[in-house]
């Protein structure tokens, strides 16, 4: 309900993940060429986007196949992220390069001329509960409950990553996006992390499954809570 840039970053990732799952299944060079693609409008539209990045990276390291078709991948991915970066590159040929210079002036000086509390225990154990928690239905006991399923989850799959190799994808794509985002220097508002949104609502879908799988009574419980909280928020956002 809020018509402004960062609005639409949620549904480019969550086309990024589709497609970074699309090229695990099929391996057809055709998704790592729309990957870039993806991922360059995300970044021209808001430089949350940034974050994403590490699905693009996950995806080509755990599918590498050979050397050349590696090359291949990382020559399909830039040609793809340079069609989106044209209107901008003849904007600033023509307009004395003032985004180029305004960009890097940010990542060289700017961004240092403020300070603000940064601890890890504080962006892990309280934005990131919060944040999780709003997504999936405003209740941050229930998010604290599904981070740490999702955790667990990972942790248990990983030694058997060939088998579970999509949804690992995934979950290490998205912990490598928090690490990234832990070294962004500046006040850290809700709308920053919209990018997590279909991170969160399929980590926390397949966490839920799990659970349902292991315990059907705490699984179907669970489900419950977040439904009639996710409820709760839509009824408060839409009032």
């Amino acid at each position: 309900f809020n018509i402004w840039n960062p609005a639409i970053v949620p549904i480019l990732t969550l086309l990024t993940i589709v497609l970074a799952i699309k090229y695990t299944e099929t391996k057809k060079q055709i998704y790592i060429f729309l990957l870039g693609f993806t991922l360059s409008l995300a970044f021209t539209i808001h430089f949350q986007s940034m974050l994403i990045l590490p699905i693009v990276t996950v995806t080509l390291i755990a599918n590498i196949q050979t050397i050349k078709k590696f090359l291949q991948n990382i020559g399909l991915l830039a040609l793809g992220a340079l069609i989106p970066l044209l209107p901008i590159l003849y904007f600033d040929i023509n307009n004395n390069w003032s985004n180029s210079k305004s960009f890097i002036i940010y990542f060289l000086i700017d961004q240092y001329r403020i300070w603000v509390p940064n601890r890890y225990l504080t962006y892990l154990g309280s934005y990131w509960p919060d944040a999780w928690g709003y997504i999936v239905g405003g209740n941050i006991y229930i998010a604290i409950i599904l981070i740490s399923s999702v955790s667990v989850l990972t942790l248990t799959k990983l030694k058997e990553f060939s088998k579970n190799k999509k949804i690992l994808i995934l979950a290490l794509s998205f912990a490598f996006s928090v690490l990234l985002f832990r070294y962004y220097r500046g006040e850290r508002f809700q709308y920053y992390s919209l990018f997590a949104n279909p991170y969160i609502i399929l980590l926390s879908a397949w966490a839920l499954l799990e659970i349902y799988k292991l315990k059907k009574l705490v699984g179907l419980g669970l489900i419950a809570l977040v439904v009639a909280t996710s409820i709760i928020q839509s009824q408060k956002d839409l009032s």
